[in-house]
């Protein structure tokens, strides 16, 4: 009987552990599938935000300007060309109220999607509502950005 009450209680406790992996498993999948989400729901978005402002500053000068952004953090000297672009660009995104940090998030959401996770059939309310769903918290850095530029594309429309 009492090897009987050993191999329950092993098995039990294999069990339990068992379940316990079962939902740390669960647990990244629903991550992993809102990662997803999130980023192919908005890379259209951004890139349609950085659109209107390569059509505000126009092509060049939005190349100089994000190139400034890379080479500032890089402590690089900019040329009077390149800070009078980064000026231009921060000034059109204070109007916006955003930094030049939020437009590096938007650019981060870009490049961290691809065409498998790209969903491009969202209306512009969709995507807002998505907003309410839980967001990765790894994740929730990007929402603010992405809520502002969502705003400054709705008053565009």
């Amino acid at each position: 009987m009492e090897e009987q009450n050993e191999i329950l209680n092993a098995t039990t406790s294999h069990l339990e552990k068992l379940e316990c992996r079962v939902k740390e498993l669960e647990l990244q999948l629903e991550l992993q599938a809102n990662e997803t989400k999130f980023f192919s729901s908005n890379r259209d978005w951004v890139k349609f935000f950085i659109n209107i402002i390569i059509n505000k500053l126009g092509e060049r000068k939005w190349r100089l300007a994000d190139d400034s952004i890379d080479m500032k953090r890089r402590g690089l000297t900019l040329t009077q060309e390149e800070q009078n672009c980064y000026n231009d660009l921060k000034e059109l995104l204070d109007g916006y109220g955003m930094t030049t940090s939020d437009l590096k998030l938007l650019q981060q959401v870009m490049n961290n999607s691809n065409a498998k996770f790209h969903h491009n059939k969202q209306t512009l309310e969709q995507v807002k509502l998505m907003f309410r769903d839980p967001v990765p918290t790894d994740l929730r850095v990007y929402k603010p950005p992405l809520e502002k530029a969502l705003e400054v594309i709705g008053k565009r429309r």
